[in-house]
């Protein structure tokens, strides 16, 4: 029973990131809240975020979650146990004091307070750090307490102490009041909640019902053993005093609960790394031209931002005033730094390279994209997964089912079977129905299950791979299909299978010129431009010069630059008094269409096209890697680009991939991906980074998305590779075999441990002199949750040892 409440202790780690939100492209969203209501109207909704204190399992979310939906005008709630907060949405036009929603949070007994107020207080991390460290020294003292409890109970039963046994009972009863009443409290005020809440069994149920029931059943013990007058049974009723017991289950649960806010500390610890993505002040503008340095936190929509070359966007906005480069490779994972002019939009986070912009802002920074980010990985949405779902609703069936079994086993031994023992029927009858409550462990639903995915999930964040809903229970159901193709794995092109570093490829000269004097001029052109095409091209031509002998005495000149949107450059470049016209760029630079190629790139002089080349992405040297693996390991896999058709042939041609499709809308990728799971029956594994890989990862059964991905490919997506390496797919496969593995040996170990200990524990084998008490059971129970949980813990090393 003890071993219930462990397990619900480590569920709650799972409850913190196995959920599945998709995202739905054809949508407006309020970010960060649950599946949209597509009637309804979002721009009228506006959102508060909460800060909650006093979870402790996916119950206490759902008490929340249905409290505030009951108030009129809230659209939507997503409570997040793991960062213990409260986004709601709401009306308006139909709330008008916020103070309800705290007052409702605080009335089903949970501590609430707007983010706002405690922005000048402890981080999130320190007010974890404190928890963890008062649950710790409740764990220490609950240890101590059990153990004094122990000794104290063999003490009584010395022989030359007889004559002060008395007094070794009362202290044990003073200390294992203590334990239920001192450290007991932090679980009866949640059970409090419940019960009165209507809600299912929570740990804190689990933990104030077993160790209640001990506490009351020896203390009756102690009763008897004071009014009886027969030395025989006086030693008996001290055989079955359980102090020990409850303290141990305490002890046992508080050890289970230390574990479990200690991985939600690092998981949180992670998260907030991922923050030193935006800035931490900005300079605005004021309206007496002044520029003064400010928290980025506290720009509001509307200021005006200074972004100085070499630094970072601070706040999602609009350029008013500048024209520079912008690498927005975090965000929109486009390699080529962006022109930003007058009217152009900028988004927070992104590098800005070469001069100085001016910027209106256009969200507060909580607004940003960058910042959605941060809510998705700590996302705990309304939608649970089917394994998720089959946990919670088994232990609200299991806990109860023990619960009359141990009635019907006290009715029994009370009122219809003869009780063979030095105990009275009521006295053995009580014996009996403890050892019941005790020997009962849900393991295989409440802690193997929850503690191997647990595992399996902190392990993939430790090597960047950030896991949200059902993303692991998807990679488990794929990993576990033997004898056949198990999935299609799709790759989008730009990004993914290829870097982002752009290089030439396929120089080829289309008239006779002087290779020096050609090299000279396009250099002296590219580099007026402050441009990463510019930078590659005269990196290119500083190689071919250095293998040609140069004979020319002067450099020449460039004049009269001009960078033409969407085409090129054009400009005049002089050369011992001679002036040539060089225009370099795509094909909307050519004189006469009809000259148009497959290239990607032309150079001209003096109106005549002298060369062309392709500019390609180099294929990401882990791409080759991981086609073989999933060649080997019976997966199918293509590739669906937006760009040309030749280009994504040339690719596919070098990777050995048969499956492709290119030129393709954000619409086409979605209907090659549902076409693919129609024709072919297999689930789909899409991985992409960009905008138009959105709609095909909400599609696909399992998104994957890179670090450096659009938001809207991260909203859509289970799984981010924040370390930006394909071949973590490969860990994540991995991962999830090793977990699957644990995870059905648990359940087999758990199973079978219940189908032989509960009946033991009922007396069914009483007849042949085999039966079991209170104090095996909690012994037999505590080694099997010891058992299934240090089973569950050796994923991380068995994955490091299979790498080595």
């Amino acid at each position: 029973m003890a071993c219930c409440v462990v397990a619900a202790g480590v569920y709650v780690a799972l409850n913190s990131f196995y959920d599945k939100t998709k995202f739905d492209v054809s949508s407006n969203v309020v970010i960060g809240l649950p599946e949209p209501d597509h009637k309804f109207p979002y721009e009228a909704v506006k959102s508060v975020t909460m800060e909650v204190s006093g979870m402790t399992c996916s119950s206490c979310v759902s008490s929340i979650e249905d409290r505030i939906n009951a108030i009129a005008g809230v659209t939507g709630v997503k409570v997040s146990l793991l960062l213990e907060t409260c986004i709601i949405a709401y009306d308006p036009g139909m709330v008008a004091n916020l103070d309800e929603f705290k007052e409702a949070i605080e009335e089903i007994g949970f501590e609430a307070s707007f983010a706002k107020e405690n922005r000048q207080q402890k981080s999130h991390e320190q007010r974890k750090l404190e928890s963890l460290k008062k649950t710790y020294s409740f764990f220490v003292l609950a240890g101590v307490l059990a153990a004094s409890t122990w000794v104290s109970k063999l003490l009584s039963r010395v022989a030359f102490l007889i004559d002060i046994r008395p007094f070794f009972i009362v202290l044990s009863v003073l200390l294992a009041s203590v334990a239920q009443f001192y450290i007991g409290p932090i679980f009866y005020k949640p059970t409090w909640n419940t019960i009165k809440n209507r809600k299912p069994f929570t740990m804190d149920t689990l933990v104030a019902l077993s160790t209640t029931l001990t506490y009351i059943i020896s203390f009756t013990y102690v009763v008897d053993f004071f009014l009886e007058t027969s030395t025989t049974l006086k030693e008996a009723y001290l055989d079955n005093l359980c102090f020990d017991l409850s303290s141990g289950i305490l002890f046992v649960i508080l050890g289970g609960k230390y574990y479990e806010n200690l991985g939600k500390l690092k998981l949180s610890s992670n998260l907030s790394n991922l923050k030193k993505l935006l800035p931490e002040s900005a300079l605005r503008v004021n309206e007496d031209n002044s520029v003064v340095q400010i928290p980025c936190s506290v720009l509001k929509k509307g200021d005006m931002v200074l972004v100085r070359p070499g630094t970072k966007v601070p706040i999602d906005g609009q350029v008013v005033k500048g024209a520079s480069f912008v690498d927005e490779l975090c965000i929109t994972g486009e390699p080529t730094p962006v022109r930003k002019e007058p009217n152009s939009i900028v988004i927070a986070g992104t590098y800005n390279k070469t001069s100085t912009l001016t910027v209106i802002t256009t969200d507060a920074v909580q607004d940003s994209k960058l910042a959605h980010l941060f809510s998705f990985i700590g996302d705990t949405s309304t939608t649970k997964s089917r394994l998720t779902d089959y946990i919670q609703q088994t232990v609200n069936f299991f806990v109860p089912s023990i619960i009359v079994l141990s009635i019907l086993t006290y009715v029994y031994w009370m009122y219809v079977s003869d009780v063979d023992s030095q105990l009275s029927g009521s006295q053995y009858a009580r014996l009996r129905a403890l050892a019941v409550v005790t020997v009962a462990c849900p393991c295989a639903l409440g802690l193997a299950v929850p503690a191997a995915i647990t595992q399996g999930m902190n392990y993939a964040s430790v090597k960047g791979c950030y896991v949200r809903g059902s993303g692991l229970d998807i990679l488990m159901r794929i990993s576990g299909i033997k004898n056949r193709t198990r999935a299609f794995v799709l790759f989008d092109k730009t990004g993914t299978l290829t870097s982002r570093n752009v290089v030439i490829s396929d120089f080829r000269f289309k008239k006779k010129m002087n290779s020096i004097l050609f090299w000279k001029l396009i250099i002296a052109a590219e580099s007026f431009e402050d441009h990463p095409i510019a930078y590659t091209i005269v990196e290119y031509g500083q190689k071919q010069l250095a293998k040609l002998e140069d004979t020319e005495s002067s450099d020449p000149n460039c004049v009269e630059f001009q960078y033409i949107p969407a085409k090129g450059i054009e400009c005049q470049v002089t050369k011992d008094s001679r002036s040539y016209e060089i225009k370099v760029g795509n094909a909307n630079i050519l004189p006469d269409s009809s000259l148009r190629t497959s290239s990607d790139l032309w150079f001209l002089v003096d109106g005549e096209v002298i060369a062309e080349c392709n500019l390609i992405n180099p294929i990401r040297p882990e791409s080759e890697v991981l086609l073989k693996y999933l060649s080997e390991n019976n997966f199918e896999y293509g590739v669906v680009s937006g760009d040309r058709n030749e280009a994504t042939a040339r690719l596919c041609k070098k990777l050995g991939i048969t499956n492709f499709w290119g030129e393709c809308t954000p619409e086409d990728k979605f209907k090659v991906t549902r076409r693919i799971q129609e024709e072919y029956g297999l689930p789909v594994v899409m991985i992409g980074d960009g905008m138009n890989d959105a709609a095909a990862l909400t599609q696909a059964d399992l998104g994957v998305s890179l670090s450096a991905a659009h938001q809207l490919s991260i909203d859509s997506s289970e799984i981010v590779l924040m370390n930006d390496d394909l071949l973590s797919l490969i860990d994540l496969l991995r991962i999830s075999v090793l977990t699957k593995s644990k995870m059905m040996f648990n359940i087999w170990v758990c199973i079978i441990y219940n189908i032989v200990m509960v009946p033991l524990a009922m007396g069914f084998f009483t007849p042949w002199g085999v039966s079991i008490s209170p104090q095996w059971s909690s012994t037999l129970m505590s080694f099997n949750s010891v058992f299934v949980l240090v089973n569950s813990l050796r994923i991380g090393r068995e994955m490091s040892a299979a790498k080595s």
